[in-house]
């Protein structure tokens, strides 16, 4: 939750910060040949389960255009997604490069900074613990860890864990803390005497410092490291052998190099960074095949109780009343759809990252990048996922029914509407559909590679400038539809197609 963003590498003909660069701004005929080029050539490691003709082949094949697009628009060196529905991964493959200086590619095996996501591992860990017994969440910290200081007296387990304890966040500059701390009581000496924001339970203040000493609290009340418990309890149980703590020190085997995108030079190493200072609340590394599996596992009853998992994903409810959307570790919200969803996002530098389970349907599905100032939010992770949720909702996939080729005439409704122009053609290489956006108001056009019919159904993805758009409409006999379009938000559109 800081203020970092992640974006891609250049094509490998772009060799210096200025052809990157260049690339952000150039004409859009530009833009459409680099699509071209990183839907070709862009590096790429995948693994699949189920693929094939059908519904789950075509959500695969839209969820890579949009990685591509997304990682090439945002130059991004890497971006690793994997997706699993109702316990079996569906979907793992990773674009560009875990490391540029080597130009080494990035894997499914590949682990990334997780950053806040974390906050979800350690959610998940207080709600096993309150299983067994060793935590309860009403309790009082210092009556696990008397040495506190007094203004802690009546802040609870449930408190730091909901973000209501009144600890502060980050202050200017120490999103970055260079320092190493070899335990997480060395670490409270960051935060720890400074005034709370407010009594317990009064206000919700995000604290990655409160999930510093929620971890702190952990180790009190288990005797273990907050790392073995979350081990013990967590990861060997769920065979996700990947996490880890990101250690400034130790060797790491498949951690990707971490990068930002700084308008005057480019991509560039991102500064460094120790997260020793925050290991429970934004310092795990791991692959995305992990964190989905992770995710999955809280997506129904089953590793947790039903009460627990209910209580863990309940909104949080302040003194005032006031409701707030974000359980304990786990940020709660609905799609552009209307679907509720529950997971936790993390920027910091070197990384940005998603995980959301839609639990009606059974999906977990996690995106990692290893830059921090990417284009790869919510609304893009919406994109991908998308086609996942709708075949596991038993949506079936017909053959097309109409004939797509042709010119539309597109108008998205927003305050202020935009009117454009839509052409899909077949491929003469493979017969497959591509189609390119013209903006009426100025005349800019832009390649959406991904042309997609289900029976008189058309989704279309692509990138106009900074932004990636999805077009979503089932087209009527008399040649008028409406639909869908993400563009920030998922908002109605209508569209004609022209008779010539």
């Amino acid at each position: 939750m800081n203020g970092w963003d992640d974006r891609t590498v250049a094509p490998a003909a772009c060799h210096n910060n200025t052809c990157m660069r260049k690339a952000l701004c150039l004409h859009p005929l530009f833009i459409i040949a680099m699509s071209v080029y990183v839907l070709l050539c862009a590096p790429v490691s995948a693994q699949m389960a189920g693929v094939g003709k059908g519904f789950i082949g075509s959500a695969i094949e839209q969820g890579r255009v949009a990685a591509r697009l997304i990682t090439n628009k945002g130059q991004i060196p890497a971006v690793s997604i994997a997706v699993v529905i109702n316990d079996e991964m569906v979907w793992s493959e990773a674009f560009g490069y875990a490391d540029l200086e080597l130009r080494a590619p990035a894997a499914a095996v590949t682990r990334f900074r997780i950053a806040s996501i974390s906050k979800a591992f350690t959610g998940t860990l207080v709600a096993k613990l309150v299983e067994a017994g060793k935590l309860d969440l009403d309790t009082r910290i210092r009556s696990i860890d008397p040495s506190l200081p007094e203004h802690y007296d009546a802040v609870t387990v449930r408190d730091l864990a909901r973000h209501t304890a009144g600890v502060r966040h980050y202050a200017t500059g120490e999103i970055a803390v260079p320092d190493y701390y070899e335990t997480l009581e060395d670490a409270l000496e960051v935060f720890i005497n400074d005034p709370l924001l407010n009594e317990p339970g009064e206000a919700y203040n995000y604290s990655t410092y409160g999930y510093t000493l929620l971890g702190h609290v952990i180790e009190k009340a288990t005797g273990m490291s907050y790392f073995d418990a979350l081990r013990e309890n967590i990861l060997e149980p769920l065979g996700l052998s990947t996490v880890a703590l990101d250690h400034r020190y130790f060797i790491r085997p498949d951690r990707s190099k971490f990068y930002e995108w700084r308008r005057e030079y480019g991509v560039i190493n991102a500064q460094p960074l120790d997260n020793s200072v925050k290991y429970p609340g934004g310092g795990l590394l791991s692959n995305a095949e992990d964190v989905a599996r992770f995710g999955a596992a809280v997506a129904s009853p089953g590793f947790l109780q039903a009460r627990t998992l209910e209580d863990m994903l309940a909104p949080t409810v302040l003194r005032s009343g006031q409701v707030v959307d974000y359980g304990a570790g786990w940020t709660l919200r609905r799609d552009g759809r209307g679907r509720s969803v529950y997971g936790h996002s993390g920027r910091q530098p070197g990384v940005r990252a998603q995980l959301y389970v839609y639990p009606a349907s059974g999906v977990s599905i996690a995106t990692l990048s290893n830059m921090s100032n990417s284009s790869l939010g919510f609304d893009e992770f919406q994109v991908l996922t998308e086609p996942f949720v709708e075949f596991a909702e038993g949506r079936s996939f017909e053959p097309a029914s109409i004939d797509p080729v042709g010119v539309y005439e597109i108008e998205i409704i927003r305050d202020e509407p935009i009117k454009a122009t839509l052409d899909i053609w077949q491929r003469e290489q493979d017969g497959g559909l591509s189609g390119s956006i013209r903006l009426n108001q100025n005349g800019s056009r832009f390649m959406m590679p991904s042309v997609v019919v289900n029976g008189k159904r058309i989704r279309v993805i692509g990138f106009t400038v900074g932004q990636l758009i999805d077009l979503d409409f089932v087209l009527g006999a008399n040649g008028v539809g409406e639909g869908t379009a993400m563009v920030g938000d998922r908002v109605p559109l209508t569209v004609t197609r022209r008779h010539e």
